[in-house]
């Protein structure tokens, strides 16, 4: 898909050194949706699938440019969820990985439902975490009807809501139009990370009690090499790097690096628990030094695995 990849597992081990594969038979859910960019037309794509599998969102008219309509897309397997839209006009593909790619060109976002029980503000701690532990730049945008801009973005986020219930009958208007509360993760390709507040989110801790359903990953790559140096730091300080039993024994660059060392010679690491650890409560010592951070949640706002990865790693797109 341009410059990512999805993974489709055939067969997976419990751990690396097993000598028997087994086969996947349950299909992963992705609970939210993952909006694609296509070259394509459209028309093309709806043509070829079933109707109750393929619709335009019910906000697209006849009227509608080809560049603003979006489709819904439902897998038959696993009822995942994709949104569909023309790539603009001046987008280009600079970089892919070995295999090319089709007419579908970006992952521009993934949109994840996160539950608003928890005994905390999730959306804020969530934006806290993939800010002061991930380094990356986030924004919580508060709720709001779909379809409509934010100030300092033309490109418009429709909300779960409205997707993801629009599927149970495509001539039904009468659904949620609002976005609730959500935390957006930007990432410097221009991707986007979508954690939105929701009521029928799965449990946190999904990919701990269910991962043959919910054990996917993801995979994002640090920008330059004192970035990831900087997050590794502040996963490793939060006590939050995650050695996967599936990849021990197995080559060091797709491994559980649990030291700087390992993790700057193979140009990845692993998290797992979605825990925020606070700037603001570090402590200088008498040398001037810093001490560990605290960890502020201390039950994991999501559980889900992140591969982490450096610019120099060997299967980077961008080299």
């Amino acid at each position: 898909v341009g410059t990512s990849q999805f993974h489709l597992l055939l067969k997976t081990k419990t751990h690396a050194d097993d000598t028997q594969s087994n086969a996947v038979t349950v299909p992963q859910h992705w609970p939210g949706y993952i909006e694609l960019w296509t070259t394509e037309d459209l028309e093309n794509i709806r043509s070829r699938l079933p109707s109750n599998r393929c619709y335009y969102l019910n906000n697209c008219s006849s009227s509608t440019s080809q560049h603003d309509k979006k489709l819904i897309c439902i897998c038959p397997w696993n009822k995942n969820r994709f949104l569909v839209r023309r790539a603009p006009l001046n987008f280009r593909v600079t970089h892919q990985h070995p295999g090319g790619y089709g007419t579908l060109v970006a992952m521009h976002r993934l949109v994840h439902p996160v539950s608003s029980n928890l005994d905390t503000d999730v959306i804020y701690t969530l934006s806290k975490f993939w800010t002061n532990v991930m380094g990356c730049v986030t924004s919580v945008v508060e709720g709001k009807e779909a379809g409509s801009s934010d100030s300092n973005n033309n490109d418009t986020y429709d909300g779960l809501s409205f997707i993801c219930n629009d599927h149970s009958n495509p001539t039904n208007s009468n659904h949620s139009r609002r976005r609730r509360r959500c935390c957006i993760v930007h990432f410097q390709s221009g991707q986007e990370l979508i954690l939105e507040e929701s009521d029928d989110a799965p449990p946190s801790n999904s990919y701990d009690i269910q991962n043959d359903i919910f054990g996917y990953h993801l995979c994002i790559y640090l920008p330059t090499n004192e970035s990831f140096q900087c997050t590794f730091q502040q996963v490793s300080e939060c006590g939050l790097l995650y050695a996967n039993p599936r990849f021990a024994g197995g080559r060091p660059e797709f491994g559980n690096a649990l030291d700087w060392k390992e993790a700057s010679d193979c140009g990845q690491f692993r998290v797992k628990d979605w825990l925020w650890c606070n700037d603001d409560d570090k402590k200088g010592g008498d040398d001037g030094k810093t001490e560990s951070v605290e960890v502020k949640s201390k039950v994991p706002l999501l559980v889900m695995e992140l591969e982490v990865r450096s610019t120099s790693h060997i299967c980077c797109p961008l080299k």
